[in-house]
């Protein structure tokens, strides 16, 4: 019956009554290793980051927040970044690798939507820059996962000193239930994006 639906609707999502355990989400991550894309837009969120301009089919969510002054504490902010610590304190949501993102390639978005269920979402990362002054980790979704984009993290050292971090995602649903899911996942990506 799930093969009938996939092939119908597109690619299942992963969903789950509780919270996946590290263990649970690093085999789901193993299993997504030879998973394409399921997108086209790869680079498009870089191309989008540099110059502010983006493909009017896909929705742009966009967060930015100084969250600090001086080197000291954009080095502490691109350390957390080279580490995946990208939702620290957020008990609902998660960024999860198998390995930091500099050497790991692939990833799973956890999400827990409308306190029902928990979501494991399929990416894979397309660009990790580590530099002094401007920081950023890009990735894409994957096959099975219900939108269609990218995500990035973005971290600056400003010349005023103030550090910026800018999460930015642009996406458009996957499939004819992601495109049906798109009025219900907007708000929960608005969220996890805060």
């Amino acid at each position: 019956m799930a093969a009938v639906l996939a092939l119908c609707i597109g690619v299942l999502p992963a969903v789950r009554i509780t919270r996946p355990s590290a263990d649970q989400i690093d085999a789901f991550v193993q299993r997504q290793r030879d998973t394409g894309f399921n997108t086209r837009e790869q680079g498009t969120i870089l191309h989008y980051l540099s110059s502010g301009q983006r493909p009017h089919h896909l929705q742009l969510c966009e967060r930015a927040a100084v969250i600090g002054r001086g080197q000291e504490a954009y080095d502490r902010a691109r350390r957390a970044l080279a580490k995946g610590e990208l939702l620290v304190g957020v008990d609902w949501a998660a960024v999860h690798f198998l390995a930091q993102p500099a050497v790991a390639r692939d990833l799973a978005t956890v999400v827990k939507c409308y306190r029902c269920v928990w979501s494991l979402n399929p990416c894979r990362v397309t660009h990790v820059a580590l530099g002094t002054t401007r920081s950023t980790l890009a990735y894409a979704t994957l096959d099975g996962h219900l939108l269609e984009g990218e995500e990035a993290f973005d971290v600056r050292l400003e010349r005023d000193g103030a550090v910026h971090v800018r999460v930015t995602s642009l996406s458009k649903g996957s499939g004819v239930l992601g495109k049906l899911a798109v009025p219900f996942i907007i708000p929960i990506r608005r969220a996890f994006l805060a």
